[in-house]
C-alpha cells in the first residue's frame, strides 16, 4: 500500500504519488487504495466523520473530520482546493459515493516535514485539509485523537474503512467497507520494510486476509467503545504497504499519537476565506468580461466623437454662408 491514490487522478498527480501497495524495487503508478476482507457498512449514521476526497466523481483519498470544518488525511493524497478546481470536493458521512454531503475544500496544510524515503515511501505522511462549513454541529461527529503512544495496545482490536478497493486488480466498490486488521508488532513490521519504518511515528497491522489498500490512502485507524457506538478514537492514517494484504507485509499508518500537537494547532487555526472557483477564481472569464465591456467603450466613445465632429463641422458650414 504505497501512496494510494485514484488513477484518474493520477494522470496529472503521477510526478508527486507513490502507490499504497507496491514493491521496494519497482514502485507502481499512483492508484487509490481500497479495504481487503471486510464487510460493507449499511448505517452511515455511525460514519459520520469518515470522508472521500472526490476529483470528477473518482476517489482520490480518503479522510477523517477532526473539527466542524478540518479532515485528517495523508500528506501523499495531493489534495487540490475547489478554488483551484472546481472538480474537487469532499464528500462526508456517506455509506456510498452518492451518499453524505459535499463541501468545496478551501485549504490544505501538509505537514512540514513531509518527504520520500529511499524506497519512495512518504515520511511524515499527515496532511490537515479545511473544508467551507459554517455548521459548527458537525464536529460533534468528529473522532478523539489518541494522545497515548502505548495505545493501540497489542491485543487491542482495531479497524480500518474506506471506499477503496477490495483486492489488487478489483473494481473500487463505490461505497463504503470497514475491516478488523491484526496490529503487528513493531520488530516484524521492521523486517518487512526496514527503515522505511519507525514505530514512533508509525503503526503497523494487516494480514494476508485483512487490510487496507488502493483508495483507502488518508483513511482512518481507529476503534469503537463496546458500550457506545459514537465514542471513537483515531489511532493513524492509511499511508503506504507493498501490495495489498500480501503475506509478509503489512499496512503502515501513520501514528496519530506523535503528531497531536500539530494537528492541534492547525484545528485551532483562524479560517480560511473562501472564495467560489467560479467567481473570484475565475480570472480567463473575468479578463474577457473585462475585455468586452473595454471593448464596447472604445466603440461608443469613437461613435460619439465621430456625431460630435459631423455636428461641429455642420454648424461650421452653417456660418459660412
Amino acid at each position: 500500500m504505497l501512496p494510494l491514490l485514484s488513477l484518474s487522478y493520477a494522470l496529472f498527480l503521477v510526478a508527486n504519488a507513490a502507490p499504497h501497495h507496491t514493491p521496494p524495487s519497482s514502485p507502481s503508478p499512483p492508484t487509490a487504495p481500497r479495504i481487503v476482507g471486510g464487510k460493507r457498512e449499511l448505517h452511515p449514521s455511525v460514519f459520520m466523520w469518515q470522508a472521500v476526497f472526490l476529483h470528477s466523481g473518482s476517489i482520490i483519498c480518503g479522510g477523517t473530520l477532526i473539527s466542524h470544518n478540518k479532515l485528517l488525511t495523508a500528506a501523499h493524497c495531493n489534495i487540490r482546493n475547489t478554488t483551484a478546481s472546481a472538480k474537487s470536493v469532499v464528500r462526508i458521512g456517506g455509506a456510498n459515493l452518492h451518499d453524505g454531503k459535499s463541501y468545496p475544500i478551501v485549504a490544505t496544510f501538509r505537514h512540514n516535514n513531509f518527504s520520500r524515503g529511499a524506497r519512495n515511501e512518504p515520511v511524515n505522511d499527515l496532511m490537515v485539509v479545511e473544508f467551507h462549513n459554517t455548521d459548527r454541529t458537525l464536529a460533534r461527529w468528529a473522532p478523539r485523537l489518541n494522545r497515548d503512544p502505548s495505545l493501540p495496545a497489542p491485543n487491542q482490536t482495531i479497524t480500518a474503512s474506506g471506499y477503496g478497493r477490495l483486492g489488487e486488480t478489483a473494481q473500487l466498490p463505490g461505497h463504503l467497507r470497514s475491516v478488523h486488521v491484526p496490529l503487528v508488532p513493531p520488530d516484524q513490521c521492521i523486517r518487512s520494510y526496514g527503515t522505511a519504518v519507525n514505530p514512533a511515528s508509525h503503526i503497523c497491522a494487516g494480514s494476508d486476509m485483512f487490510d487496507s489498500c488502493k483508495g483507502d490512502s488518508g483513511g482512518p485507524l481507529w476503534t469503537r467503545a463496546p458500550s457506545n457506538e459514537s465514542d471513537v478514537m483515531l489511532f493513524g492514517v492509511v499511508s503506504f504497504g507493498y501490495g495489498c494484504a500480501t503475506k509478509g507485509t503489512p499496512g503502515v499508518y501513520t501514528r496519530v499519537s506523535a503528531y497531536v500537537a500539530w494537528i492541534d494547532k492547525l484545528v485551532s487555526r483562524a479560517d480560511s476565506p473562501f472564495r467560489h472557483p467560479n467567481t473570484i477564481n475565475n480570472w480567463p472569464l473575468i479578463w474577457a468580461v473585462c475585455a468586452g465591456v473595454a471593448a464596447l467603450a472604445v466603440v461608443a466613445c469613437a461613435v460619439s466623437f465621430m456625431f460630435r465632429a459631423r455636428a461641429f463641422k455642420h454648424s461650421q458650414h452653417s456660418e459660412q454662408f
